[in-house]
């Protein structure tokens, strides 16, 4: 259980920088203010959960379970809150 909080606190990490990081770099205005960052924010969500779930099945092919199963919870929880937050500024504009 340890290393589900430590590899879930790690991508929880990582999703909090590079949000800020999609927010900071939004500069469109008017009309499309927003755009950019759902689009940021897609791109780095899903590349997020695709390389935990790479780095998932690796775990698991090595029979380490318990990392391979902190790597799926943590790519499912980086899934939701990261589209969710995507989806949720998006709506605000």
């Amino acid at each position: 259980m340890n290393a589900v909080k430590k590899i879930g606190g790690i991508n929880l990490g990582i999703l909090l920088l590079y949000s800020i990081l999609a927010r900071l770099s939004d500069t469109q205005g008017g009309t499309y203010k927003g755009l950019g960052f759902m689009t940021m924010m897609m791109l780095f969500v899903g590349l997020h959960v695709v390389i935990n779930l790479i780095i998932c099945l690796v775990q698991f092919s090595r029979r380490n379970k318990e990392l391979g199963r902190a790597y799926l919870l943590s790519s499912i929880i980086v899934l939701v809150i990261g589209f969710s937050a995507c989806l949720g500024v998006g709506s605000m504009y």
